[in-house]
């Protein structure tokens, strides 16, 4: 090669090295920037907190009942149907809270005020209240017109929310034997009323498609979804509650439903180099194979990646589907994605990306069971409310209170 074609070769070279390295410094600094504004975004809708609360002072039963008990909660159940999505989205972690009330203290007034909100649940589903959806059909689960394009439809996700709930409500009871004794015939209605509104589904259930998996697919609801695979979080919440009606019914068949879901959403998570599993917010339709950086990955947002992870804490609380393994990465999710700028300050989605948005963040103690495959979690979530959250919903004061009461987590 001639002189003049090795230097003009080099010249090249160093000019693309230059430029890649210009690109990286852009990159990083664009990052910086970014970084730095969700801080500020942050910040303005979670304020500091001064003095900053211990945890003793924090996760009070009495906070608790001055908070969400009483008038609180009759204010609350004047609007307890599903129309707004009301009951799936708020009561249902309402209920869950007052089951957790329950575990922590034992006083059955928690239980009480919870079968408030199972009665309003069982009596509101479309068929009692003679409501069709869009398609003129009446059926015996929670519709509501606030979702899709077409009028009144019944969600897969909403269905399994108030489910998962109602069983929730119903395992929590039986550890109180006078209350559960007192219940009588109500638990068969409880039972009955859950199970049909999730068998009406059965419709959207396809097997596969990978050995031992299932997942459910779009039927009259939102037109983006039509015969389409729905989103992971929608998934889990229905394997949620079939897991939770086995626990409480034994039925092998919805041991065998929740275990398919949890089969599919097991071969959808995305291993990462950083010893961390992400995903995305819709499933991917054939199984993960091979690693992904996280920055590669289109994370699903810090709200629905919580509910997307209720099937699989449940099954590996159980060992099942999801091992020690797993639940390690998932706390690696926490710390290397969600968590990544320490101090308590939560990310919009569950990479750690700086562009997301502080709005999303919801329910941080979903990630509790995750400390005991990493006490960094434990550290981050408790900041976060200790410092960014004065005023925790039900759901987050109760699953406190019940960690620092029983040692939970």
């Amino acid at each position: 090669m001639s002189y003049a074609r090795k230097k003009s070769m080099s010249g090249v070279l160093g000019s693309f090295l230059l430029l890649s390295c210009l690109c990286t410094s852009a990159f990083a600094y664009n990052e910086q920037i970014a970084e730095a504004k969700y801080i500020e975004s942050f910040l303005a809708l979670y304020p500091k907190v001064h003095p900053v609360p211990t945890l003793d002072e924090y996760a009070t039963t009495a906070r608790f009942d001055k908070m969400w008990l009483g008038e609180r909660l009759d204010k609350e159940l004047k609007d307890h149907t599903n129309d707004d999505g009301t009951l799936a989205w708020w009561l249902t972690y309402y209920v869950r809270a007052l089951d957790d009330m329950y575990l922590a203290t034992e006083n059955t007034k928690y239980l009480d005020a919870a079968l408030r909100i199972v009665r309003a649940a069982v009596e509101c589903t479309d068929d009692k209240r003679g409501i069709p959806l869009f398609t003129g059909k009446v059926v015996p689960t929670w519709g509501s017109p606030k979702y899709a394009e077409r009028g009144r439809a019944a969600l897969v996700v909403n269905t399994g929310l108030i489910c998962a709930a109602l069983f929730d409500f119903l395992l929590t009871a039986k550890k109180a034997s006078a209350f559960d004794a007192a219940l009588g015939e109500e638990r068969k209605a409880i039972v009955d009323t859950a199970l049909r509104a999730m068998e009406f589904h059965e419709r959207q259930w396809r097997e596969g498609p990978e050995t031992q998996a299932g997942h459910y697919i779009g039927m009259d609801q939102e037109n983006m979804y039509e015969h389409k695979i729905l989103p992971a979080n929608r998934q889990s919440a229905m394997g949620w509650a079939y897991w939770l009606a086995y626990k409480y019914t034994g039925e092998a068949k919805h041991r065998a439903r929740a275990l398919a879901i949890g089969h599919y959403l097991r071969d959808r998570l995305v291993p990462s180099p950083d010893g961390a599993f992400y995903w995305t917010y819709e499933c991917p339709e054939e199984p993960v194979r091979g690693e992904k950086h996280r920055d590669e990955v289109l994370g699903e947002d810090t709200s629905h990646a919580g509910l997307t992870m209720m099937l699989p804490f449940a099954l590996a609380a159980d060992n099942e589907v999801f091992f020690k393994a797993d639940m390690e990465r998932l706390a690696g999710m926490v710390m290397h994605g969600l968590a990544r700028l320490g101090g308590g300050m939560f990310l919009g989605d569950i990479t750690g990306n700086a562009y997301s948005k502080p709005e999303r963040i919801r329910f941080i103690t979903n990630w509790l069971p995750l400390a005991k495959f990493n006490p960094g979690v434990k550290k981050e979530v408790l900041s976060f409310y200790l410092n960014y959250r004065p005023n925790p919903d039900p759901i987050e004061l109760a699953q406190l209170i019940l960690m620092q009461k029983k040692n939970v987590y």
